[in-house]
């Protein structure tokens, strides 16, 4: 799966936005091909009620959308079960943010997870104590 969202060829080319009123948390999790959620640039996308988004195990994942996307309650990424990625920007520049941040970076602290960021001990702690 390379994308999550894909446009029909019926689909309306002037819809401005999509939204996710009722999503509280969304996982991203062990999609070995995923790129983005939806590629095409037509529509904005709103998430109101997002808190968490957790992504782990998607290495191609280059961007969430490729055009705005609102989620005011969004505090950050988590990516795996112990980084924590304060938001930067919006979504998209997050996730670039830590793309470019796994690029730079080398070392055995950071091989299991790919990631340098915050770790976060409160959510270290609750998934030790709650593992999956």
């Amino acid at each position: 799966m390379e994308e999550i969202l894909a446009k029909e060829s019926e689909d309306e080319d002037n819809r401005d936005v999509i939204a996710f009123p009722l999503v509280k948390t969304l996982w991203l999790w062990d999609l070995q091909k995923l790129q983005c959620f939806y590629i095409e640039d037509n529509h904005d996308f709103e998430w109101p009620s997002m808190g968490e988004i957790f992504i782990s195990e998607c290495p191609k994942l280059k961007m969430f959308v490729s055009t705005s996307t609102k989620t005011p309650k969004l505090g950050g990424v988590r990516m795996g079960y112990k980084v924590f990625q304060p938001m930067v920007g919006d979504l998209n520049a997050t996730i670039q943010h830590i793309i470019k941040q796994k690029n730079l970076i080398s070392g055995p602290a950071y091989q299991y997870l790919g990631y340098q960021s915050v770790v976060d001990p409160i959510s270290t702690r609750y998934y030790s104590e709650h593992p999956l």
